[in-house]
């Protein structure tokens, strides 16, 4: 058998004296013995770089997928996307190292939870996230960006998940560009001030790629936002923590800027 430490591979073998190799499987030989001592030498090559470079992982990430392999003899799991308890997570790498997760969870009661930690660059587009919580019991191992696409390992004592995240565009709120007030057709108000965004009066938390999460009392909008000629358009869900619900919201809700 052959193998090559992390970032090399298998280049080619050579015999001495020759003699036939046959490949049985991945990284494993087989030859005739001869009458004589055979040595067997290895070259190695460095395996192909990511293609990402270091700045392009920064930017907003959506969950594509999640495949859940469990940890005892029961099947594997992909869950339906566009079920509400799957799909809203969000994930943003920021450039000063930090990273911003939102996510729907249920492992202690029913929430959407707000995680802010730090990332950090391995090699290859592989990534450390600093993200382990024992209250929560999971932590992430194995994240890697490659072409906006970034994967990693969710991993609980109970299974592993196997997360795919695509890069989502990024609304240039915070350039000023959009700045000003917009109001829909039943008078309902968003006010934009460069980073700083109010619907109704009422903040809102974050916002990573198209995606704004507004949290009145027991409810949390969570809303994607597609910008037009005349305003936005906003469409969503409302999730109401106290009964684990999810509500769709009026789709293509169009805020036409006043001024």
């Amino acid at each position: 058998m052959v193998s090559a430490n992390s970032g090399y591979e298998l280049d080619q073998l050579i015999s001495s004296p020759v003699v036939e190799l046959t490949e049985k499987s991945e990284n494993v030989y087989t030859f005739i013995m001869p009458e004589d001592d055979v040595t067997i030498m290895s070259t190695l090559k460095q395996t192909q770089q990511s293609s990402t470079e270091e700045g392009d992982v920064v930017g907003s990430y959506t969950v594509s997928r999640v495949e859940r392999h469990y940890n005892d003899d029961r099947e594997n799991y992909v869950p339906d996307m566009s079920s509400d308890y799957w799909r809203h997570t969000y994930l943003q790498l920021n450039d000063d190292q930090t990273a911003t997760i939102i996510t729907y969870m249920d492992y202690t009661e029913p929430d959407i939870y707000v995680f802010t930690t730090s990332y950090t660059s391995l090699s290859n587009g592989d990534y450390e996230i600093d993200i382990s919580f024992d209250d929560y019991g999971f932590f992430i191992e194995n994240a890697h960006v490659e072409d906006d696409t970034l994967t990693f390992e969710l991993i609980t004592s109970y299974h592993t998940d196997y997360y795919t995240f695509i890069k989502t565009e990024e609304i240039p709120f915070e350039t000023g560009a959009l700045n000003g007030t917009y109001v829909n057709n039943v008078e309902q108000t968003v006010v934009v001030n460069n980073g700083e965004i109010t619907f109704e009066g009422i903040p809102v938390d974050h916002v990573i790629g198209n995606t704004a999460f507004v949290s009145v009392g027991q409810e949390l909008y969570i809303l994607q936002i597609e910008v037009t000629d005349e305003g936005f358009i906003s469409n969503g869900v409302a999730y109401d923590k106290e009964t684990d619900t999810f509500t769709k919201l009026t789709t293509d809700d169009v805020f036409v800027k006043t001024n």
